[in-house]
């Protein structure tokens, strides 16, 4: 149970840093950064498993490489579900899944958290 409240924060914290660097990102408020990092984390359990299976040549092609896009299109449903974020296109969600991707797998690595 402590170990998903910290993945929860460390996904929050990295809403949080998109939001700051990427022009098109926008969150309302903090609340809906927490918000939007429980929805996010639903559609990754739920959506992302279906959408890699359906794109697996396509992802095995590109060495996996593809997982960002499929990402980007989760940070971009989640941001289209949510009245308190702004995408301004798939490029930024893409931006935005990197930057949120590179975050939690820092501090995963610090914290020695395994899959």
């Amino acid at each position: 149970m402590v170990n998903i409240l910290i993945r929860w924060c460390i996904i929050t914290s990295g809403i949080c840093v998109a939001t700051y660097l990427l022009p098109g990102f926008a969150v309302s408020s903090v609340s809906m950064m927490i918000i939007g990092a429980a929805v996010l984390g639903l559609l990754n359990v739920t959506l992302r498993p279906l959408l890699i299976l359906l794109t697996l040549p396509l992802n095995v092609l590109t060495l996996g490489l593809f997982t960002l896009v499929i990402n980007g299109v989760i940070i971009y449903i989640t941001g289209g579900l949510i009245k308190g974020w702004h995408i301004g296109s798939f490029w930024t969600a893409l931006g935005a899944s990197l930057i949120i991707s590179v975050i939690s797998l820092m501090a995963n690595a610090l914290l020695k958290f395994d899959r």
